[in-house]
């Protein structure tokens, strides 16, 4: 948040998972949108996802991978690629 409070970017965006909404909530609020099992808290434009989606990343979980908790940290890339559409697509009046 301070980097945040700092920088004031356009947009940005937390994610976590419903387990910590509970600590999230009262420094953020109520999540702007939620996708399948993630959070998103932030300032940016509505992201085109069905809240019910499902993603496919269990399928390249592996049970015993050391980097197993890494792999299922990641934000899956259609999350993000719809993310960035949403956001080079966004027009305001100054853009025309």
């Amino acid at each position: 948040m301070e980097i945040i409070e700092e920088l004031k970017p356009k947009y940005f965006v937390i994610e976590n998972v419903a387990g910590a909404s509970k600590d999230l909530e009262p420094l953020l609020g109520k999540p702007r949108q939620i996708i399948g099992p993630f959070l998103l808290w932030g300032v940016f434009p509505y992201i085109d996802e069905p809240r019910f989606w499902e993603h496919q990343k269990k399928d390249h979980d592996k049970r015993h991978d050391e980097l197993r908790s890494n792999l299922r940290a990641k934000v899956p890339i259609e999350i993000s690629q719809a993310l960035m559409n949403c956001i080079e697509s966004q027009r305001t009046i100054v853009d025309y």
